[in-house]
């Protein structure tokens, strides 16, 4: 916490950096143009996604959302802006299922499976048994005590592959809720579309092969 004094010189209350933004009225504009064009993305993604054919054959839970969408945006995740786009979903207290699509400021993009309380009851050892079956690079698993941390430090995130079966099966019977991520950076921006819905697909698969409908049966 920075200390005043009456007779300070008020422009050493602010850094250079500080003074710098102050005169740029450019920064705020083009700041809201990005947001701006980070929510229509993610609409656009939500669209993609409601047209997969593994999304169209999967047999969600009745409580899950598959059809609305919709796109939020904040000033404050630890202190930067962000979108996020929850499809499908469910939120009812702990109960909870759902792929969330977020971006951060300054960060990139995530690609999470958030699955708490009965859901997570419901998928526990189907995600287990499975983990061995799918494309698990690049593949985060919160060890965050909260549900609610999306940066990937290691307080909140460690890659699967660097736990043993051991280790993963610990972390996934002690809590009642599983994140799984699979981060994005803003340098890989061209495979925005490429990336999310093969982390999709992932996930889905990771749910179950018993889980896919087959509709002209």
């Amino acid at each position: 916490m920075r200390i005043y004094f009456m007779n300070q010189q008020v422009s050493s209350l602010f850094d250079a950096y500080e003074l710098q933004i102050m005169h740029n009225t450019k920064f705020l504009r083009t700041k809201r143009a990005v947001i701006a064009t980070q929510v229509q993305l993610l609409a656009n993604f939500a669209q993609k996604l409601q047209q997969l054919p593994v999304h169209q054959q999967f047999n969600f839970p009745i409580e899950v959302h598959c059809k609305s969408v919709k796109v939020a945006k904040g000033n404050n995740y630890r202190g930067l802006p962000y979108v996020m786009l929850d499809c499908p979903k469910a939120f009812q207290k702990e109960h909870i299922f759902a792929f969330r699509s977020m971006f951060w400021w300054g960060h990139g993009y995530s690609f999470t499976l958030h699955l708490g309380g009965k859901f997570w009851n419901r998928y526990r050892e189907i995600i287990t048994a499975n983990l061995a079956q799918v494309n698990t690079n690049n593949m985060y698993v919160c060890v965050n005590n909260s549900a609610w941390e999306y940066h990937f430090e290691a307080d909140n995130y460690c890659t699967l592959q660097s736990l043993t079966t051991a280790q993963q099966q610990r972390l996934f019977n002690n809590r009642n809720f599983c994140k799984l991520s699979i981060p994005l950076s803003l340098s890989q921006l061209d495979a925005f579309y490429e990336i999310g819905i093969q982390a999709y697909s992932t996930f889905l698969n990771l749910l179950g092969p018993s889980q896919i409908v087959n509709k002209q049966a």
